[in-house]
């Protein structure tokens, strides 16, 4: 439960400094890196951060938003290692988080959450 909780948290604070906080520094990498509507993309990503984490709070659906996290997390850990002024944590927070994204789709949500174990 504590591990979803923090992970959720963190992830939410990741999709709002994405969006609001950094959005201009993700468009201009999504543009060098020549993706298409690097705009778009760079909502999409930041709507998932933050969806996700609220889902991992309340404990909504966990094993499959860890898999959806696992791939966020290694994401950014990729733009990250590349480009190190876009968030505010270091590549390796991101593996960790990953790997904890990772115990939680084997472990499931815990005792105090919504969804039963798949």
């Amino acid at each position: 439960m504590i591990l979803r909780i923090s992970l959720g948290i963190i992830l939410i604070g990741i999709g709002i400094t994405s969006i609001f906080e950094k959005r201009e520094l993700f468009k201009a990498y999504f543009i060098s890196q020549k993706f298409p509507y690097a705009n778009i993309v760079v909502w999409i990503f930041g709507i998932a951060e933050i969806i996700s984490g609220v889902f991992l709070i309340i404990g909504l659906s966990t094993q499959i938003v860890a898999i959806i996290a696992v791939f966020l997390l290694l994401n950014i850990y990729s733009f990250e290692s590349r480009d190190d002024r876009l968030l505010p944590y270091t590549p390796s927070t991101y593996l960790i988080l990953s790997i904890v994204a990772l115990s939680l789709l084997f472990s499931g949500a815990g005792f105090f959450a919504i969804d039963l174990p798949l």
